[in-house]
């Protein structure tokens, strides 16, 4: 049997965080799935020393400032933390462990199949993030190359590459 919803937002990232917060600012009922066990789960495991590259106040979510005294730039553990103290304070529960199969189109709404759980919902919002999917470029000669090659998404810092050299 499906859960019924009128609106499904699929993603707790910042994307699907702000449209949660403007769906319940508007009394609008609606279900947040996200796949990882967290909110913000791309910023979680983007490289340790990554900073906002925009203003703070240019990439705030609505109905939140950022904290007095943040950095103007700030980093990612401080945008983690911006995310969770969003999500408690805009009481935005996502349904985690909600790894989204198939979304159609069924009887004028929607019809979305997770690993485990089936719903159906008037409207659909995809917001997974630009960053879901890796983008891995191959070359000539790439499958001889004996040293190791990691994609930017599981760079996390430097040391284990200390006293190597890289590219």
């Amino acid at each position: 049997m499906a859960t019924r919803t009128p609106t499904l937002v699929i993603g707790a990232g910042p994307a699907g965080l702000a449209t949660s917060a403007c769906l319940r600012k508007r009394s609008i009922d609606h279900i947040v799935l996200e796949r990882e066990a967290e909110v913000a789960p791309r910023w979680r495991q983007h490289y340790d020393r990554l900073h906002l590259h925009t203003f703070r106040d240019m990439s705030r979510l609505p109905y939140k400032r950022w904290k007095r005294g943040t950095a103007k730039y700030p980093s990612r553990q401080q945008v983690v933390d911006y995310m969770d103290a969003y999500a408690e304070e805009q009481s935005i529960r996502p349904l985690f462990g909600q790894d989204v199969r198939l979304a159609t189109r069924s009887n004028g709404g929607f019809r979305v199949e997770t690993d485990t759980d089936l719903f159906e919902a008037e409207s659909l919002v995809i917001a997974s993030g630009y960053n879901q999917t890796p983008r891995r470029p191959s070359w000539p000669g790439q499958e001889q190359f004996e040293g190791e090659i990691l994609h930017s998404r599981d760079y996390r810092n430097g040391s284990p590459f200390r006293g190597k050299r890289v590219l």
